[in-house]
C-alpha cells in the first residue's frame, strides 16, 4: 500500500511539472510549479522507506504550497487554478493517509476520564468533513472571480451583492484573494478531519488541537466578515452568509473532541508524562481495553454530546431577527450597526451552546441582551416600536438563558461545569 501511494505521489509530481510547461504562467508561478513537481517526485521516492516520515510531512507542505502559490502569484488561467487546488489537495491526502495509524480496537473507543461517548467518532467528523469541503468549493468559486478567472459571480438572493462584497475596500485590504485563502483553510480543515483513528483525541492530540484551532478561528473570521458586510460595504453576499452559517454549526461538532484532547494532555502532564512527546505521538493504547459501555448508540449524523434545546433555537432565531429587523424599523446608523454586530454573536453563541460540554456558554448572551436593552435610549431618535422590539428581544434572551436544556451524556469531572 505504501509503495502504491509513493508511486502515485511521484506521478502527481510529474503531472504538476508537465502542466507547468504546457500552460505557462508568469515566471514566478512557473518556477514554483516546476520546483514543486520535482520535489514531489523526489519525496515520493524517499517516502518508500517506512522510517522516513519526514518526507511525508514535506509532501504535505509541498501540497499546501502548490495551492497557496496560485494565490500568491495570481494565476491567470482558470484551468491552472483548478489543477493546483486539486493536485495540492490530493498530495496532502495521500501523505496524511500514509501517516495515519491503523484503526484501534472498538473496545477502546470510550474516553477513560468518565465520558460516556467518544468525541472522535466518525459520527462527528464526517459531517465536519462534508461541510468543510462544501465551504472550500464555494470559496474557490468566489476566489476564481477575485482572481479574474471568470467574468462574473452569481448571487441567487442579493443580485450584485456578492460582486460588491468581493470588490469592496474591505476585500482589497487583503494582499491576496481572501476567498482563496478561505478555500485553502477550509480544505485543510477537511483534511485534518480525515486524519487519525477513532481515538485520535489521545493517539494524535496534535491533530485534534490543530483541527480545533482551525474550526473556531476560521468561524470567527467568517462571522467578522459577515458583520462588516452591511457596516463597511453596505451589501450582502449570499454565498458568504451560507459559508458563515455552515461554519457556526461545525463548532459544536468539533468542540467536544477539542476539550477531550486538551483534558487528556492536562491529566497526562499532571501524572509526570512529557508534554511534547504526548502531543506529537500520543498514547499507545493498543494493549488497553475499556469496558465501560456507551450511554446510548451514536446514530449516524446524530452525534452524542450535541443537542438542540428549544430555548437555544429560539435564541438563535432572535439573533437573526435582530439582524433583519434593522431593515424593518427606521433606525439611526449607530443603532443599525449595533444590531448588525449583536445579531451574529447572539446567533453564534446560541448554536455553539448546543454542544453539551459548553452549554454554560449560553450565558454569554446576557451581555448582549443588556446592550440591546440600553442602546436604544441613547442612540438618537427612535420609534416606540423599535424600542419595544429591542427591549422585548433582550428580556426574551435573558429568560431563555436561564434554562440549561437536556444533557444526555456524562463528562467525568467536567460535568460540574455544565450548568
Amino acid at each position: 500500500m505504501r509503495r502504491s501511494l509513493a508511486l502515485f505521489i511521484s506521478i502527481l509530481g510529474f503531472w504538476i511539472f508537465s502542466t507547468a510547461l504546457t500552460f505557462p504562467e508568469n515566471r514566478m508561478l512557473l518556477f514554483s510549479d516546476l520546483a514543486s513537481g520535482i520535489l514531489l517526485i523526489v519525496l515520493g521516492v524517499f517516502s518508500l522507506h517506512p522510517k522516513r516520515e519526514w518526507s511525508l510531512w514535506c509532501i504535505v507542505l509541498v501540497g499546501l504550497w502548490v495551492q497557496f502559490a496560485s494565490l500568491l502569484f495570481w494565476t491567470t488561467h482558470l484551468w491552472q487554478y483548478l489543477n493546483a487546488t486539486a493536485c495540492g489537495m490530493v498530495a496532502m491526502i495521500l501523505a496524511l493517509h500514509t501517516l495515519s495509524r491503523p484503526p484501534v480496537s472498538p473496545r477502546a473507543e470510550i474516553p477513560y476520564n468518565g465520558w460516556s461517548f467518544n468525541p472522535s467518532s466518525w459520527n462527528f467528523r464526517i459531517p465536519n468533513i462534508f461541510f468543510s469541503l462544501l465551504c472550500a468549493f464555494i470559496a474557490r468559486y468566489l476566489a476564481a472571480f477575485q482572481l479574474g478567472l471568470i467574468p462574473s459571480v452569481w448571487d441567487p438572493i442579493f443580485g450584485d451583492g456578492t460582486h460588491q462584497v468581493l470588490t469592496s475596500t474591505v476585500s482589497d485590504m487583503f494582499p491576496l484573494s481572501d476567498a482563496g485563502l478561505g478555500s485553502l483553510a477550509y480544505m485543510i480543515e477537511a483534511l485534518m478531519g480525515f486524519q487519525g483513528d477513532a481515538q485520535r483525541w489521545r493517539t494524535m492530540p496534535w491533530a485534534v488541537v490543530l483541527f480545533g484551532f482551525l474550526v473556531v478561528p476560521v468561524s470567527i473570521v467568517s462571522i467578522t466578515l459577515i458583520i462588516l458586510q452591511p457596516i463597511a460595504v453596505g451589501a450582502w453576499c449570499s454565498w458568504c452568509l451560507l459559508i458563515a452559517f455552515i461554519m457556526v454549526f461545525m463548532i459544536p461538532l468539533a468542540v467536544g473532541e477539542f476539550v477531550a484532547g486538551l483534558r487528556f494532555l492536562h491529566q497526562s502532564v499532571r501524572q509526570g508524562k512529557p508534554f511534547w512527546k504526548l502531543f506529537w505521538y500520543g498514547e499507545d493504547i493498543s494493549a488497553k481495553v475499556v469496558s465501560a459501555p456507551f450511554a446510548r448508540p451514536n446514530a449516524f449524523f446524530s452525534p452524542s454530546g450535541v443537542s438542540f434545546p428549544w430555548n437555544l433555537m429560539v435564541s438563535a432565531l432572535l439573533g437573526l431577527w435582530i439582524i433583519f429587523s434593522a431593515h424593518l424599523f427606521p433606525l439611526p446608523t449607530i443603532l443599525a450597526d449595533s444590531d448588525y454586530i449583536s445579531g451574529p454573536f447572539i446567533f453564534t453563541i446560541s448554536i455553539v451552546s448546543c454542544a453539551e460540554i459548553v452549554r454554560a456558554g449560553r450565558f454569554l448572551n446576557l451581555p448582549f441582551a443588556l446592550w440591546l436593552m440600553i442602546v436604544p435610549w441613547w442612540a438618537g431618535e427612535i420609534t416606540p416600536w423599535a424600542i419595544l422590539n429591542h427591549v422585548g428581544v433582550a428580556l426574551a434572551l435573558i429568560l431563555l438563558a436561564l434554562r440549561k436544556g437536556p444533557v444526555h451524556q456524562r463528562y467525568g469531572k467536567l460535568q460540574r461545569f455544565i450548568f
